[in-house]
């Protein structure tokens, strides 16, 4: 008996709990919902011109690549067309007569030119890719220390640092920009 009386109880105030009038205090506030942000600015943008950076250096069976990544910082369409300029800096951020071959590709997949419109925070990517090899100048071993990257002909560069083994006898090559990592199939 005492179980049937709790239980009614219960029952009781649970109904009760769902009549009380809405007083506005509990209520949600009335607050426009913020539209979604699309293609945000990406972060670490430089003050002018898009931001480009390096991934790590792959390396398979003497072949070497790394990704280089466009990203678009302005609020402007960016219009991206054909290959990368690529030179090979050494540790004092000389040139090397190093030639950058665009399109002959051995470890990374170049898809060809294509014109390509990045809204805000769109990205592209190219491949540099290389063969190592060993080469000593006067007993010292001559390497590239530094990328020297441009989006395109006549546009700025941007000059970021790369463990590499590129030195006077590697053969460099570069893919076109691609909506699609140079490095899947």
């Amino acid at each position: 008996m005492e179980l049937r009386r709790w239980l009614g109880m219960t029952a009781l105030l649970l109904m009760l709990s769902g009549c009380v009038e809405d007083d506005g205090y509990n209520a949600a506030p009335n607050v426009p919902p913020r539209p979604p942000t699309i293609n945000p600015r990406p972060a670490d943008c430089p003050a002018v011109g898009p931001k480009i950076t390096t991934g790590i250096v792959e390396a398979t069976m003497g072949y070497r690549a790394v990704v280089v990544t466009l990203a678009n910082c302005s609020a402007q369409p960016l219009i991206i067309n054909g290959y990368p300029v690529v030179a090979i800096l050494d540790a004092d951020r000389n040139t090397m007569p190093v030639p950058v071959t665009p399109g002959v590709v051995k470890v990374a997949t170049d898809r060809g030119p294509a014109r390509i419109r990045l809204a805000q925070g769109g990205t592209v990517q190219a491949a540099v890719t290389w063969f190592n090899s060993d080469d000593m100048i006067s007993g010292r071993k001559v390497a590239g220390d530094f990328l020297s990257l441009a989006p395109g002909q006549g546009d700025p560069v941007v000059v970021l640092p790369i463990a590499t083994d590129i030195n006077l006898r590697t053969k460099v090559s570069v893919t076109a920009w691609s909506l699609r990592s140079p490095l899947s199939s």
